[in-house]
C-alpha cells in the first residue's frame, strides 16, 4: 500500500513538471511571425508590448506673413502672402498635429499680372505640399504650392563664353542657378554639346558630347558653374545645354538649350609658307615654286594652291599680278598632321633677271584662302648651263 502511495505521488510530480515546462516554452518561444498592432487586443494581453504610434504631420500654417512658393512647370510664383495674396479656407482642423484626412487650401491673387487667379490644392502628407489645379483666365494647370522657407523653385540660365569662335579655337559654357530665400543651390550642373542645328540640344542628340559634370560655387541665391573648355572639330553651329542636378531644396531644372546657348565656330585663317626650289638658277633649266599650308587643331588643310610668277626684272620685287603656272596644285598631307603641301609645275625660262613667285591658297570647311607676300618668293635667272 505504502508503495502504491509513493508511485501515485511521482505520478502527480511528474505532471506538475511537464505542465511546468509546457508554459515555459510557450512563453519563451519565438514571437508569431503575424504583428502586432498597436492598441489590438492581443497587444493589451501581452505583456512588455511595444506600442507602434502614428507619426504625426505637421501641416505648415498658408496665412498671412508666410512665405510660400508656388510651382507652375518651370515658372515659379513666390512671395509673402502679407500683401499680394489672401488664402481662404486654411482654418482647418489638423494644422498641426497628427494628420487626420485631407487638408485643403485656396489662394487668390489681389494683386499682380496674375491677378483674379486661383490655386486651389489639397495636402499631400507624403510630400508635405500641397497639389492641384492653378486656374488663370481660361488656361487651367497642375501646381504644387510648397513653403518657401524649405522648398524653393531653381531658374537655370547659361550661356556660351563667346557667342563666336575661330575654328581651333575652344569654348565653354557658364550655368547660373537662382534660386530663393537666401538659400544657396548646390548640387552640380551636366553639361553637354551638339554639332549643327540641333536646337534645342538633348543628351540624346544625334552627335551630342558629353563633357561632364561641374560643381556650383555661390553665395546667398545664386550658384554658378563652368564647363570644360570644347575645341570644335569643324566649323558651323554648336549649342550647349545644361541640367542641374537639384538638392534637397531644388528641383533638378534644365536651361532647354535655347539659342542663346548656341555659339558659331568660323573659318581659321591659315598660314601660308612659300620658297622657290632654286635661289639661282641658268637659263634653260625648269625649277618651281612649293607651298606649306599650316592649319591648327591637328586639322590638315585640303584645297588647292594656284601658282603664279613674274619677271623678268632687274631687282626682287613682290609679285602682285603674273603669268599663272599650270593648274592649281591640290594640297596633300605634309610631315604634320596640320600641314598641307603642294608644288607647282615646272617653269623655264630663256630670259635672265630677277623673278618672283606668287601663291594662293584657295581655302576650304575649315580654313580661309590665303596668299603668300611674296617677299621671299623671288630667284635669279644667269646666262650659262647650269647654276651659279
Amino acid at each position: 500500500m505504502a508503495r502504491f502511495a509513493v508511485l501515485h505521488r511521482y505520478a502527480a510530480l511528474t505532471s506538475v513538471l511537464v505542465l511546468a515546462l509546457t508554459a515555459v516554452l510557450t512563453t519563451t518561444g519565438p514571437a508569431s511571425a503575424t504583428p502586432v498592432r498597436a492598441g489590438s487586443a492581443g497587444a493589451a494581453a501581452g505583456h512588455g508590448a511595444r506600442v507602434i504610434k502614428q507619426p504625426k504631420v505637421k501641416v505648415p500654417r498658408a496665412k498671412a506673413g508666410t512665405t510660400w512658393t508656388l510651382k507652375i512647370g518651370d515658372t515659379c510664383e513666390s512671395d509673402s502672402f502679407a500683401g499680394h495674396h489672401r488664402f481662404t479656407d486654411v482654418a482647418v482642423k489638423g494644422d498641426t498635429g497628427t494628420y487626420k484626412g485631407k487638408k485643403i487650401v485656396t489662394m487668390t491673387w489681389t494683386a499682380g499680372a496674375n491677378t483674379g487667379a486661383v490655386f486651389k490644392g489639397t495636402f499631400v502628407k507624403a510630400d508635405d505640399d500641397y497639389v492641384g489645379p492653378f486656374v488663370n483666365g481660361n488656361q487651367t494647370q497642375s501646381a504644387t504650392l510648397v513653403p518657401g522657407a524649405t522648398y524653393a523653385c531653381d531658374v537655370l540660365t547659361s550661356a556660351p563664353q563667346s557667342n563666336a569662335i575661330v575654328f581651333g579655337n575652344s569654348d565653354f559654357d557658364t550655368a547660373t542657378v537662382g534660386g530663393q530665400n537666401s538659400i544657396t543651390p548646390t548640387g552640380s550642373v551636366h553639361f553637354y554639346v551638339c554639332p549643327g542645328d540641333s536646337d534645342p540640344c538633348t543628351p540624346t542628340s544625334d552627335g551630342v558630347v558629353d563633357l561632364g559634370t561641374a560643381a556650383l560655387v555661390g553665395l546667398g541665391n545664386s550658384a554658378n558653374a563652368f564647363s570644360p573648355a570644347y575645341t570644335p572639330p569643324a566649323t558651323g553651329s554648336y549649342c550647349f545645354l545644361g541640367a542641374y542636378s537639384g538638392d534637397s531644396h531644388y528641383d533638378p531644372v534644365s536651361d532647354g538649350s535655347t539659342t542663346d546657348e548656341c555659339f558659331i565656330v568660323t573659318a581659321q585663317t591659315p598660314i601660308l609658307t612659300t620658297y622657290p626650289a632654286d635661289s639661282s638658277i641658268a637659263t634653260n633649266i625648269n625649277t618651281h615654286d612649293m607651298a606649306v599650308v599650316t592649319g591648327t587643331a591637328n586639322v590638315t588643310p585640303t584645297g588647292t594652291v594656284t601658282f603664279f610668277v613674274c619677271g623678268p626684272t632687274q631687282s626682287p620685287v613682290a609679285c602682285a599680278t603674273g603669268s599663272q603656272i599650270g593648274s592649281p596644285a591640290a594640297v596633300v598631307s605634309g610631315q604634320s598632321l596640320s600641314e598641307g603641301l603642294a608644288s607647282s609645275a615646272n617653269f623655264t625660262t630663256s630670259s635672265p633677271g630677277f623673278y618672283c613667285y606668287r601663291a594662293v591658297y584657295s581655302g576650304d570647311g575649315n580654313y580661309a584662302s590665303a596668299s603668300d607676300s611674296s617677299t621671299n618668293e623671288c630667284f635669279q635667272i644667269t646666262n650659262g648651263s647650269g647654276p651659279t
